[in-house]
This record gives C-alpha cells, sequence and structure tokens, in this order.
C-alpha cells in the first residue's frame, strides 16, 4: 500500500510500476483536492486526509470493517478500460482517507465484498 500526501509523492507510484491509468487518476483526484482546499499547484501541499493506492496482497478487508463508521462510499470507477474501486473511509468528521484498489487485485473474499458494496454500477472518470 503506498501512501500520497503530496504531489511529489506520485513518483512512488512510477516506482512501483503501475498502471498508467491509475497514476493519472491518482494525479487527478490530488489535484482536485488541492482546489478543494484552497491550495495552488504546489508539489509541497500536504494533504491532510491521505490517498492510499493498494496492491496486490494488501490485507484491506479488515481495515475496512475496523473503522468505527465503515466506509462512507464503495464505487467503481472505469479509466480508459481500467477499473478501480475508490473507498473512502471516514475516520472523524475532518478526515476521511481514500483507497484506490485496482479490480482482480485483491483476494476473493475482498474482491466480492468491494463488489457488493460497490453496487457494480461503474462511474466513469469526470
Amino acid at each position: 500500500m503506498i501512501q500520497i500526501r503530496t504531489m511529489k509523492d506520485l513518483h512512488l507510484l512510477a516506482e512501483a510500476r503501475l498502471p498508467e491509468p491509475l497514476i493519472a487518476y491518482a494525479r487527478e483526484l490530488l489535484a482536485g483536492l488541492q482546489a478543494e482546499a484552497g491550495e495552488d499547484d504546489s508539489d509541497d501541499f500536504l494533504l491532510l486526509s491521505p490517498v492510499f493506492v493498494c496492491e496486490a496482497g494488501d490485507k484491506l478487508l479488515d481495515r475496512f470493517r475496523a473503522v468505527p463508521y465503515g466506509p462512507e462510499y464503495v464505487e467503481l470507477v472505469d479509466i480508459s478500460s481500467f477499473r478501480l474501486y475508490r473507498v473512502g473511509i471516514l475516520l472523524d468528521n475532518d478526515w476521511i482517507a481514500q483507497y484506490l484498489v485496482p479490480v482482480h487485485s485483491q483476494d476473493q473474499v475482498t474482491e466480492a465484498w468491494l463488489r457488493e458494496q460497490s453496487g457494480g454500477a461503474v462511474k466513469e472518470r469526470e
């Protein structure tokens, strides 16, 4: 699992050899979060709410089930024929962690849970 809190952290995704559509989506997501916070395009801007990019073998289901409020949302996103789940976990009123989980990167039980929680409806890339 790779934690992204600044635009500079995006290099970690390339180093992990993750698919380009996933990297581009993470870049756009971070830029949007910066804009929401009223910040400029600074590479040093630190997100208070991190984005986690998940990899095969990450133990996600236990993490998602352990949070006190459960997931805020689970959506299936289609990016140029690349699919991922975007999961928002509300930890308190001011802090939400977002997880980007490539489809078919987890064990069968976790994949089934993600599919069920998302309702199977695909959200097209905005």
